[in-house]
């Protein structure tokens, strides 16, 4: 019997229900901080979920890779087919130092359990209210997405996302700063950047759920507590 999330690290079960007060949750999403000995890499979002602002420019989502875990499938299998699917390849989850928990894009609290053999120390928790999903999970009041930091197996492809974005690692804050653009990102050096199709230099990059999250990690300065266990 394979072994779960909340089975292997019972301190992230707790710190979420703790979080929520009370109130029903679900897991609802994987995601992760894929990279590997140059860069970390997002995903531009696809055309569906842009915005055009009132000064004309086109905004568009920067992510992780991942996606919702459909049923019957566990964390690491869900996390293993989206990265097949989004990158076509495959990822190793490896331990981070610390969970750090993001609740309502406000709160971060850290939680950093024993390591249990076989099963990786997510990297973050993105924990917000049921806004979007209430007709599908009308039980769940809190939503929640863990992410787990993923060193590639093979080089990234552009699967079936628009675009995919590689930043070097020094250079992570930098780019999840409010209001980059992409011809800001576009000329730091050891940047790539693959599209479907071209973009605007002045098209706005804005990180969503994941990304927002590691955003709000950056600007707190506490990115180091996430990264992988020696």
């Amino acid at each position: 019997m394979k072994t779960t999330l909340f089975a292997a690290h019972p301190a992230l079960c707790e710190r979420l229900d703790a979080l929520c007060d009370g109130r029903s949750w679900c897991l609802t999403g994987v995601s992760a901080l894929v990279y590997d000995e140059a860069r970390h890499y997002f995903e531009i979002t696809k055309p569906k979920h842009w915005r055009r602002l009132p000064d004309g420019r086109l905004e568009v989502g920067l992510g992780a890779i991942g996606g919702s875990i459909e049923e019957d499938e566990d964390v690491l299998g869900c996390l293993a087919r989206e990265a097949e699917e989004e990158i076509g390849a495959r990822v190793a989850p490896e331990p981070a130092r610390a969970s750090l928990f993001v609740y309502e894009q406000r709160r971060v609290e850290a939680v950093a359990p024993p390591p249990a053999d076989g099963y990786p120390l997510p990297a973050l928790f993105t924990v917000s209210r049921n806004l979007y999903r209430q007709r599908a999970l009308p039980e769940c009041e809190i939503l929640a997405i863990v992410t787990f930091l993923a060193r590639l197996q093979a080089p990234p492809a552009l699967g079936d996302l628009f675009g995919l974005l590689g930043v070097p690692h020094a250079l992570l804050g930098e780019v999840l700063a409010p209001g980059r653009t992409l011809g800001e990102v576009q000329g730091l050096a050891g940047v790539r950047i693959e599209t479907q199709a071209a973009l605007a230099g002045d098209t706005l990059l804005a990180p969503v759920w994941t990304a927002r999250s590691l955003q709000i990690v950056a600007q707190r300065g506490l990115l180091a507590d996430i990264r992988r266990n020696p």
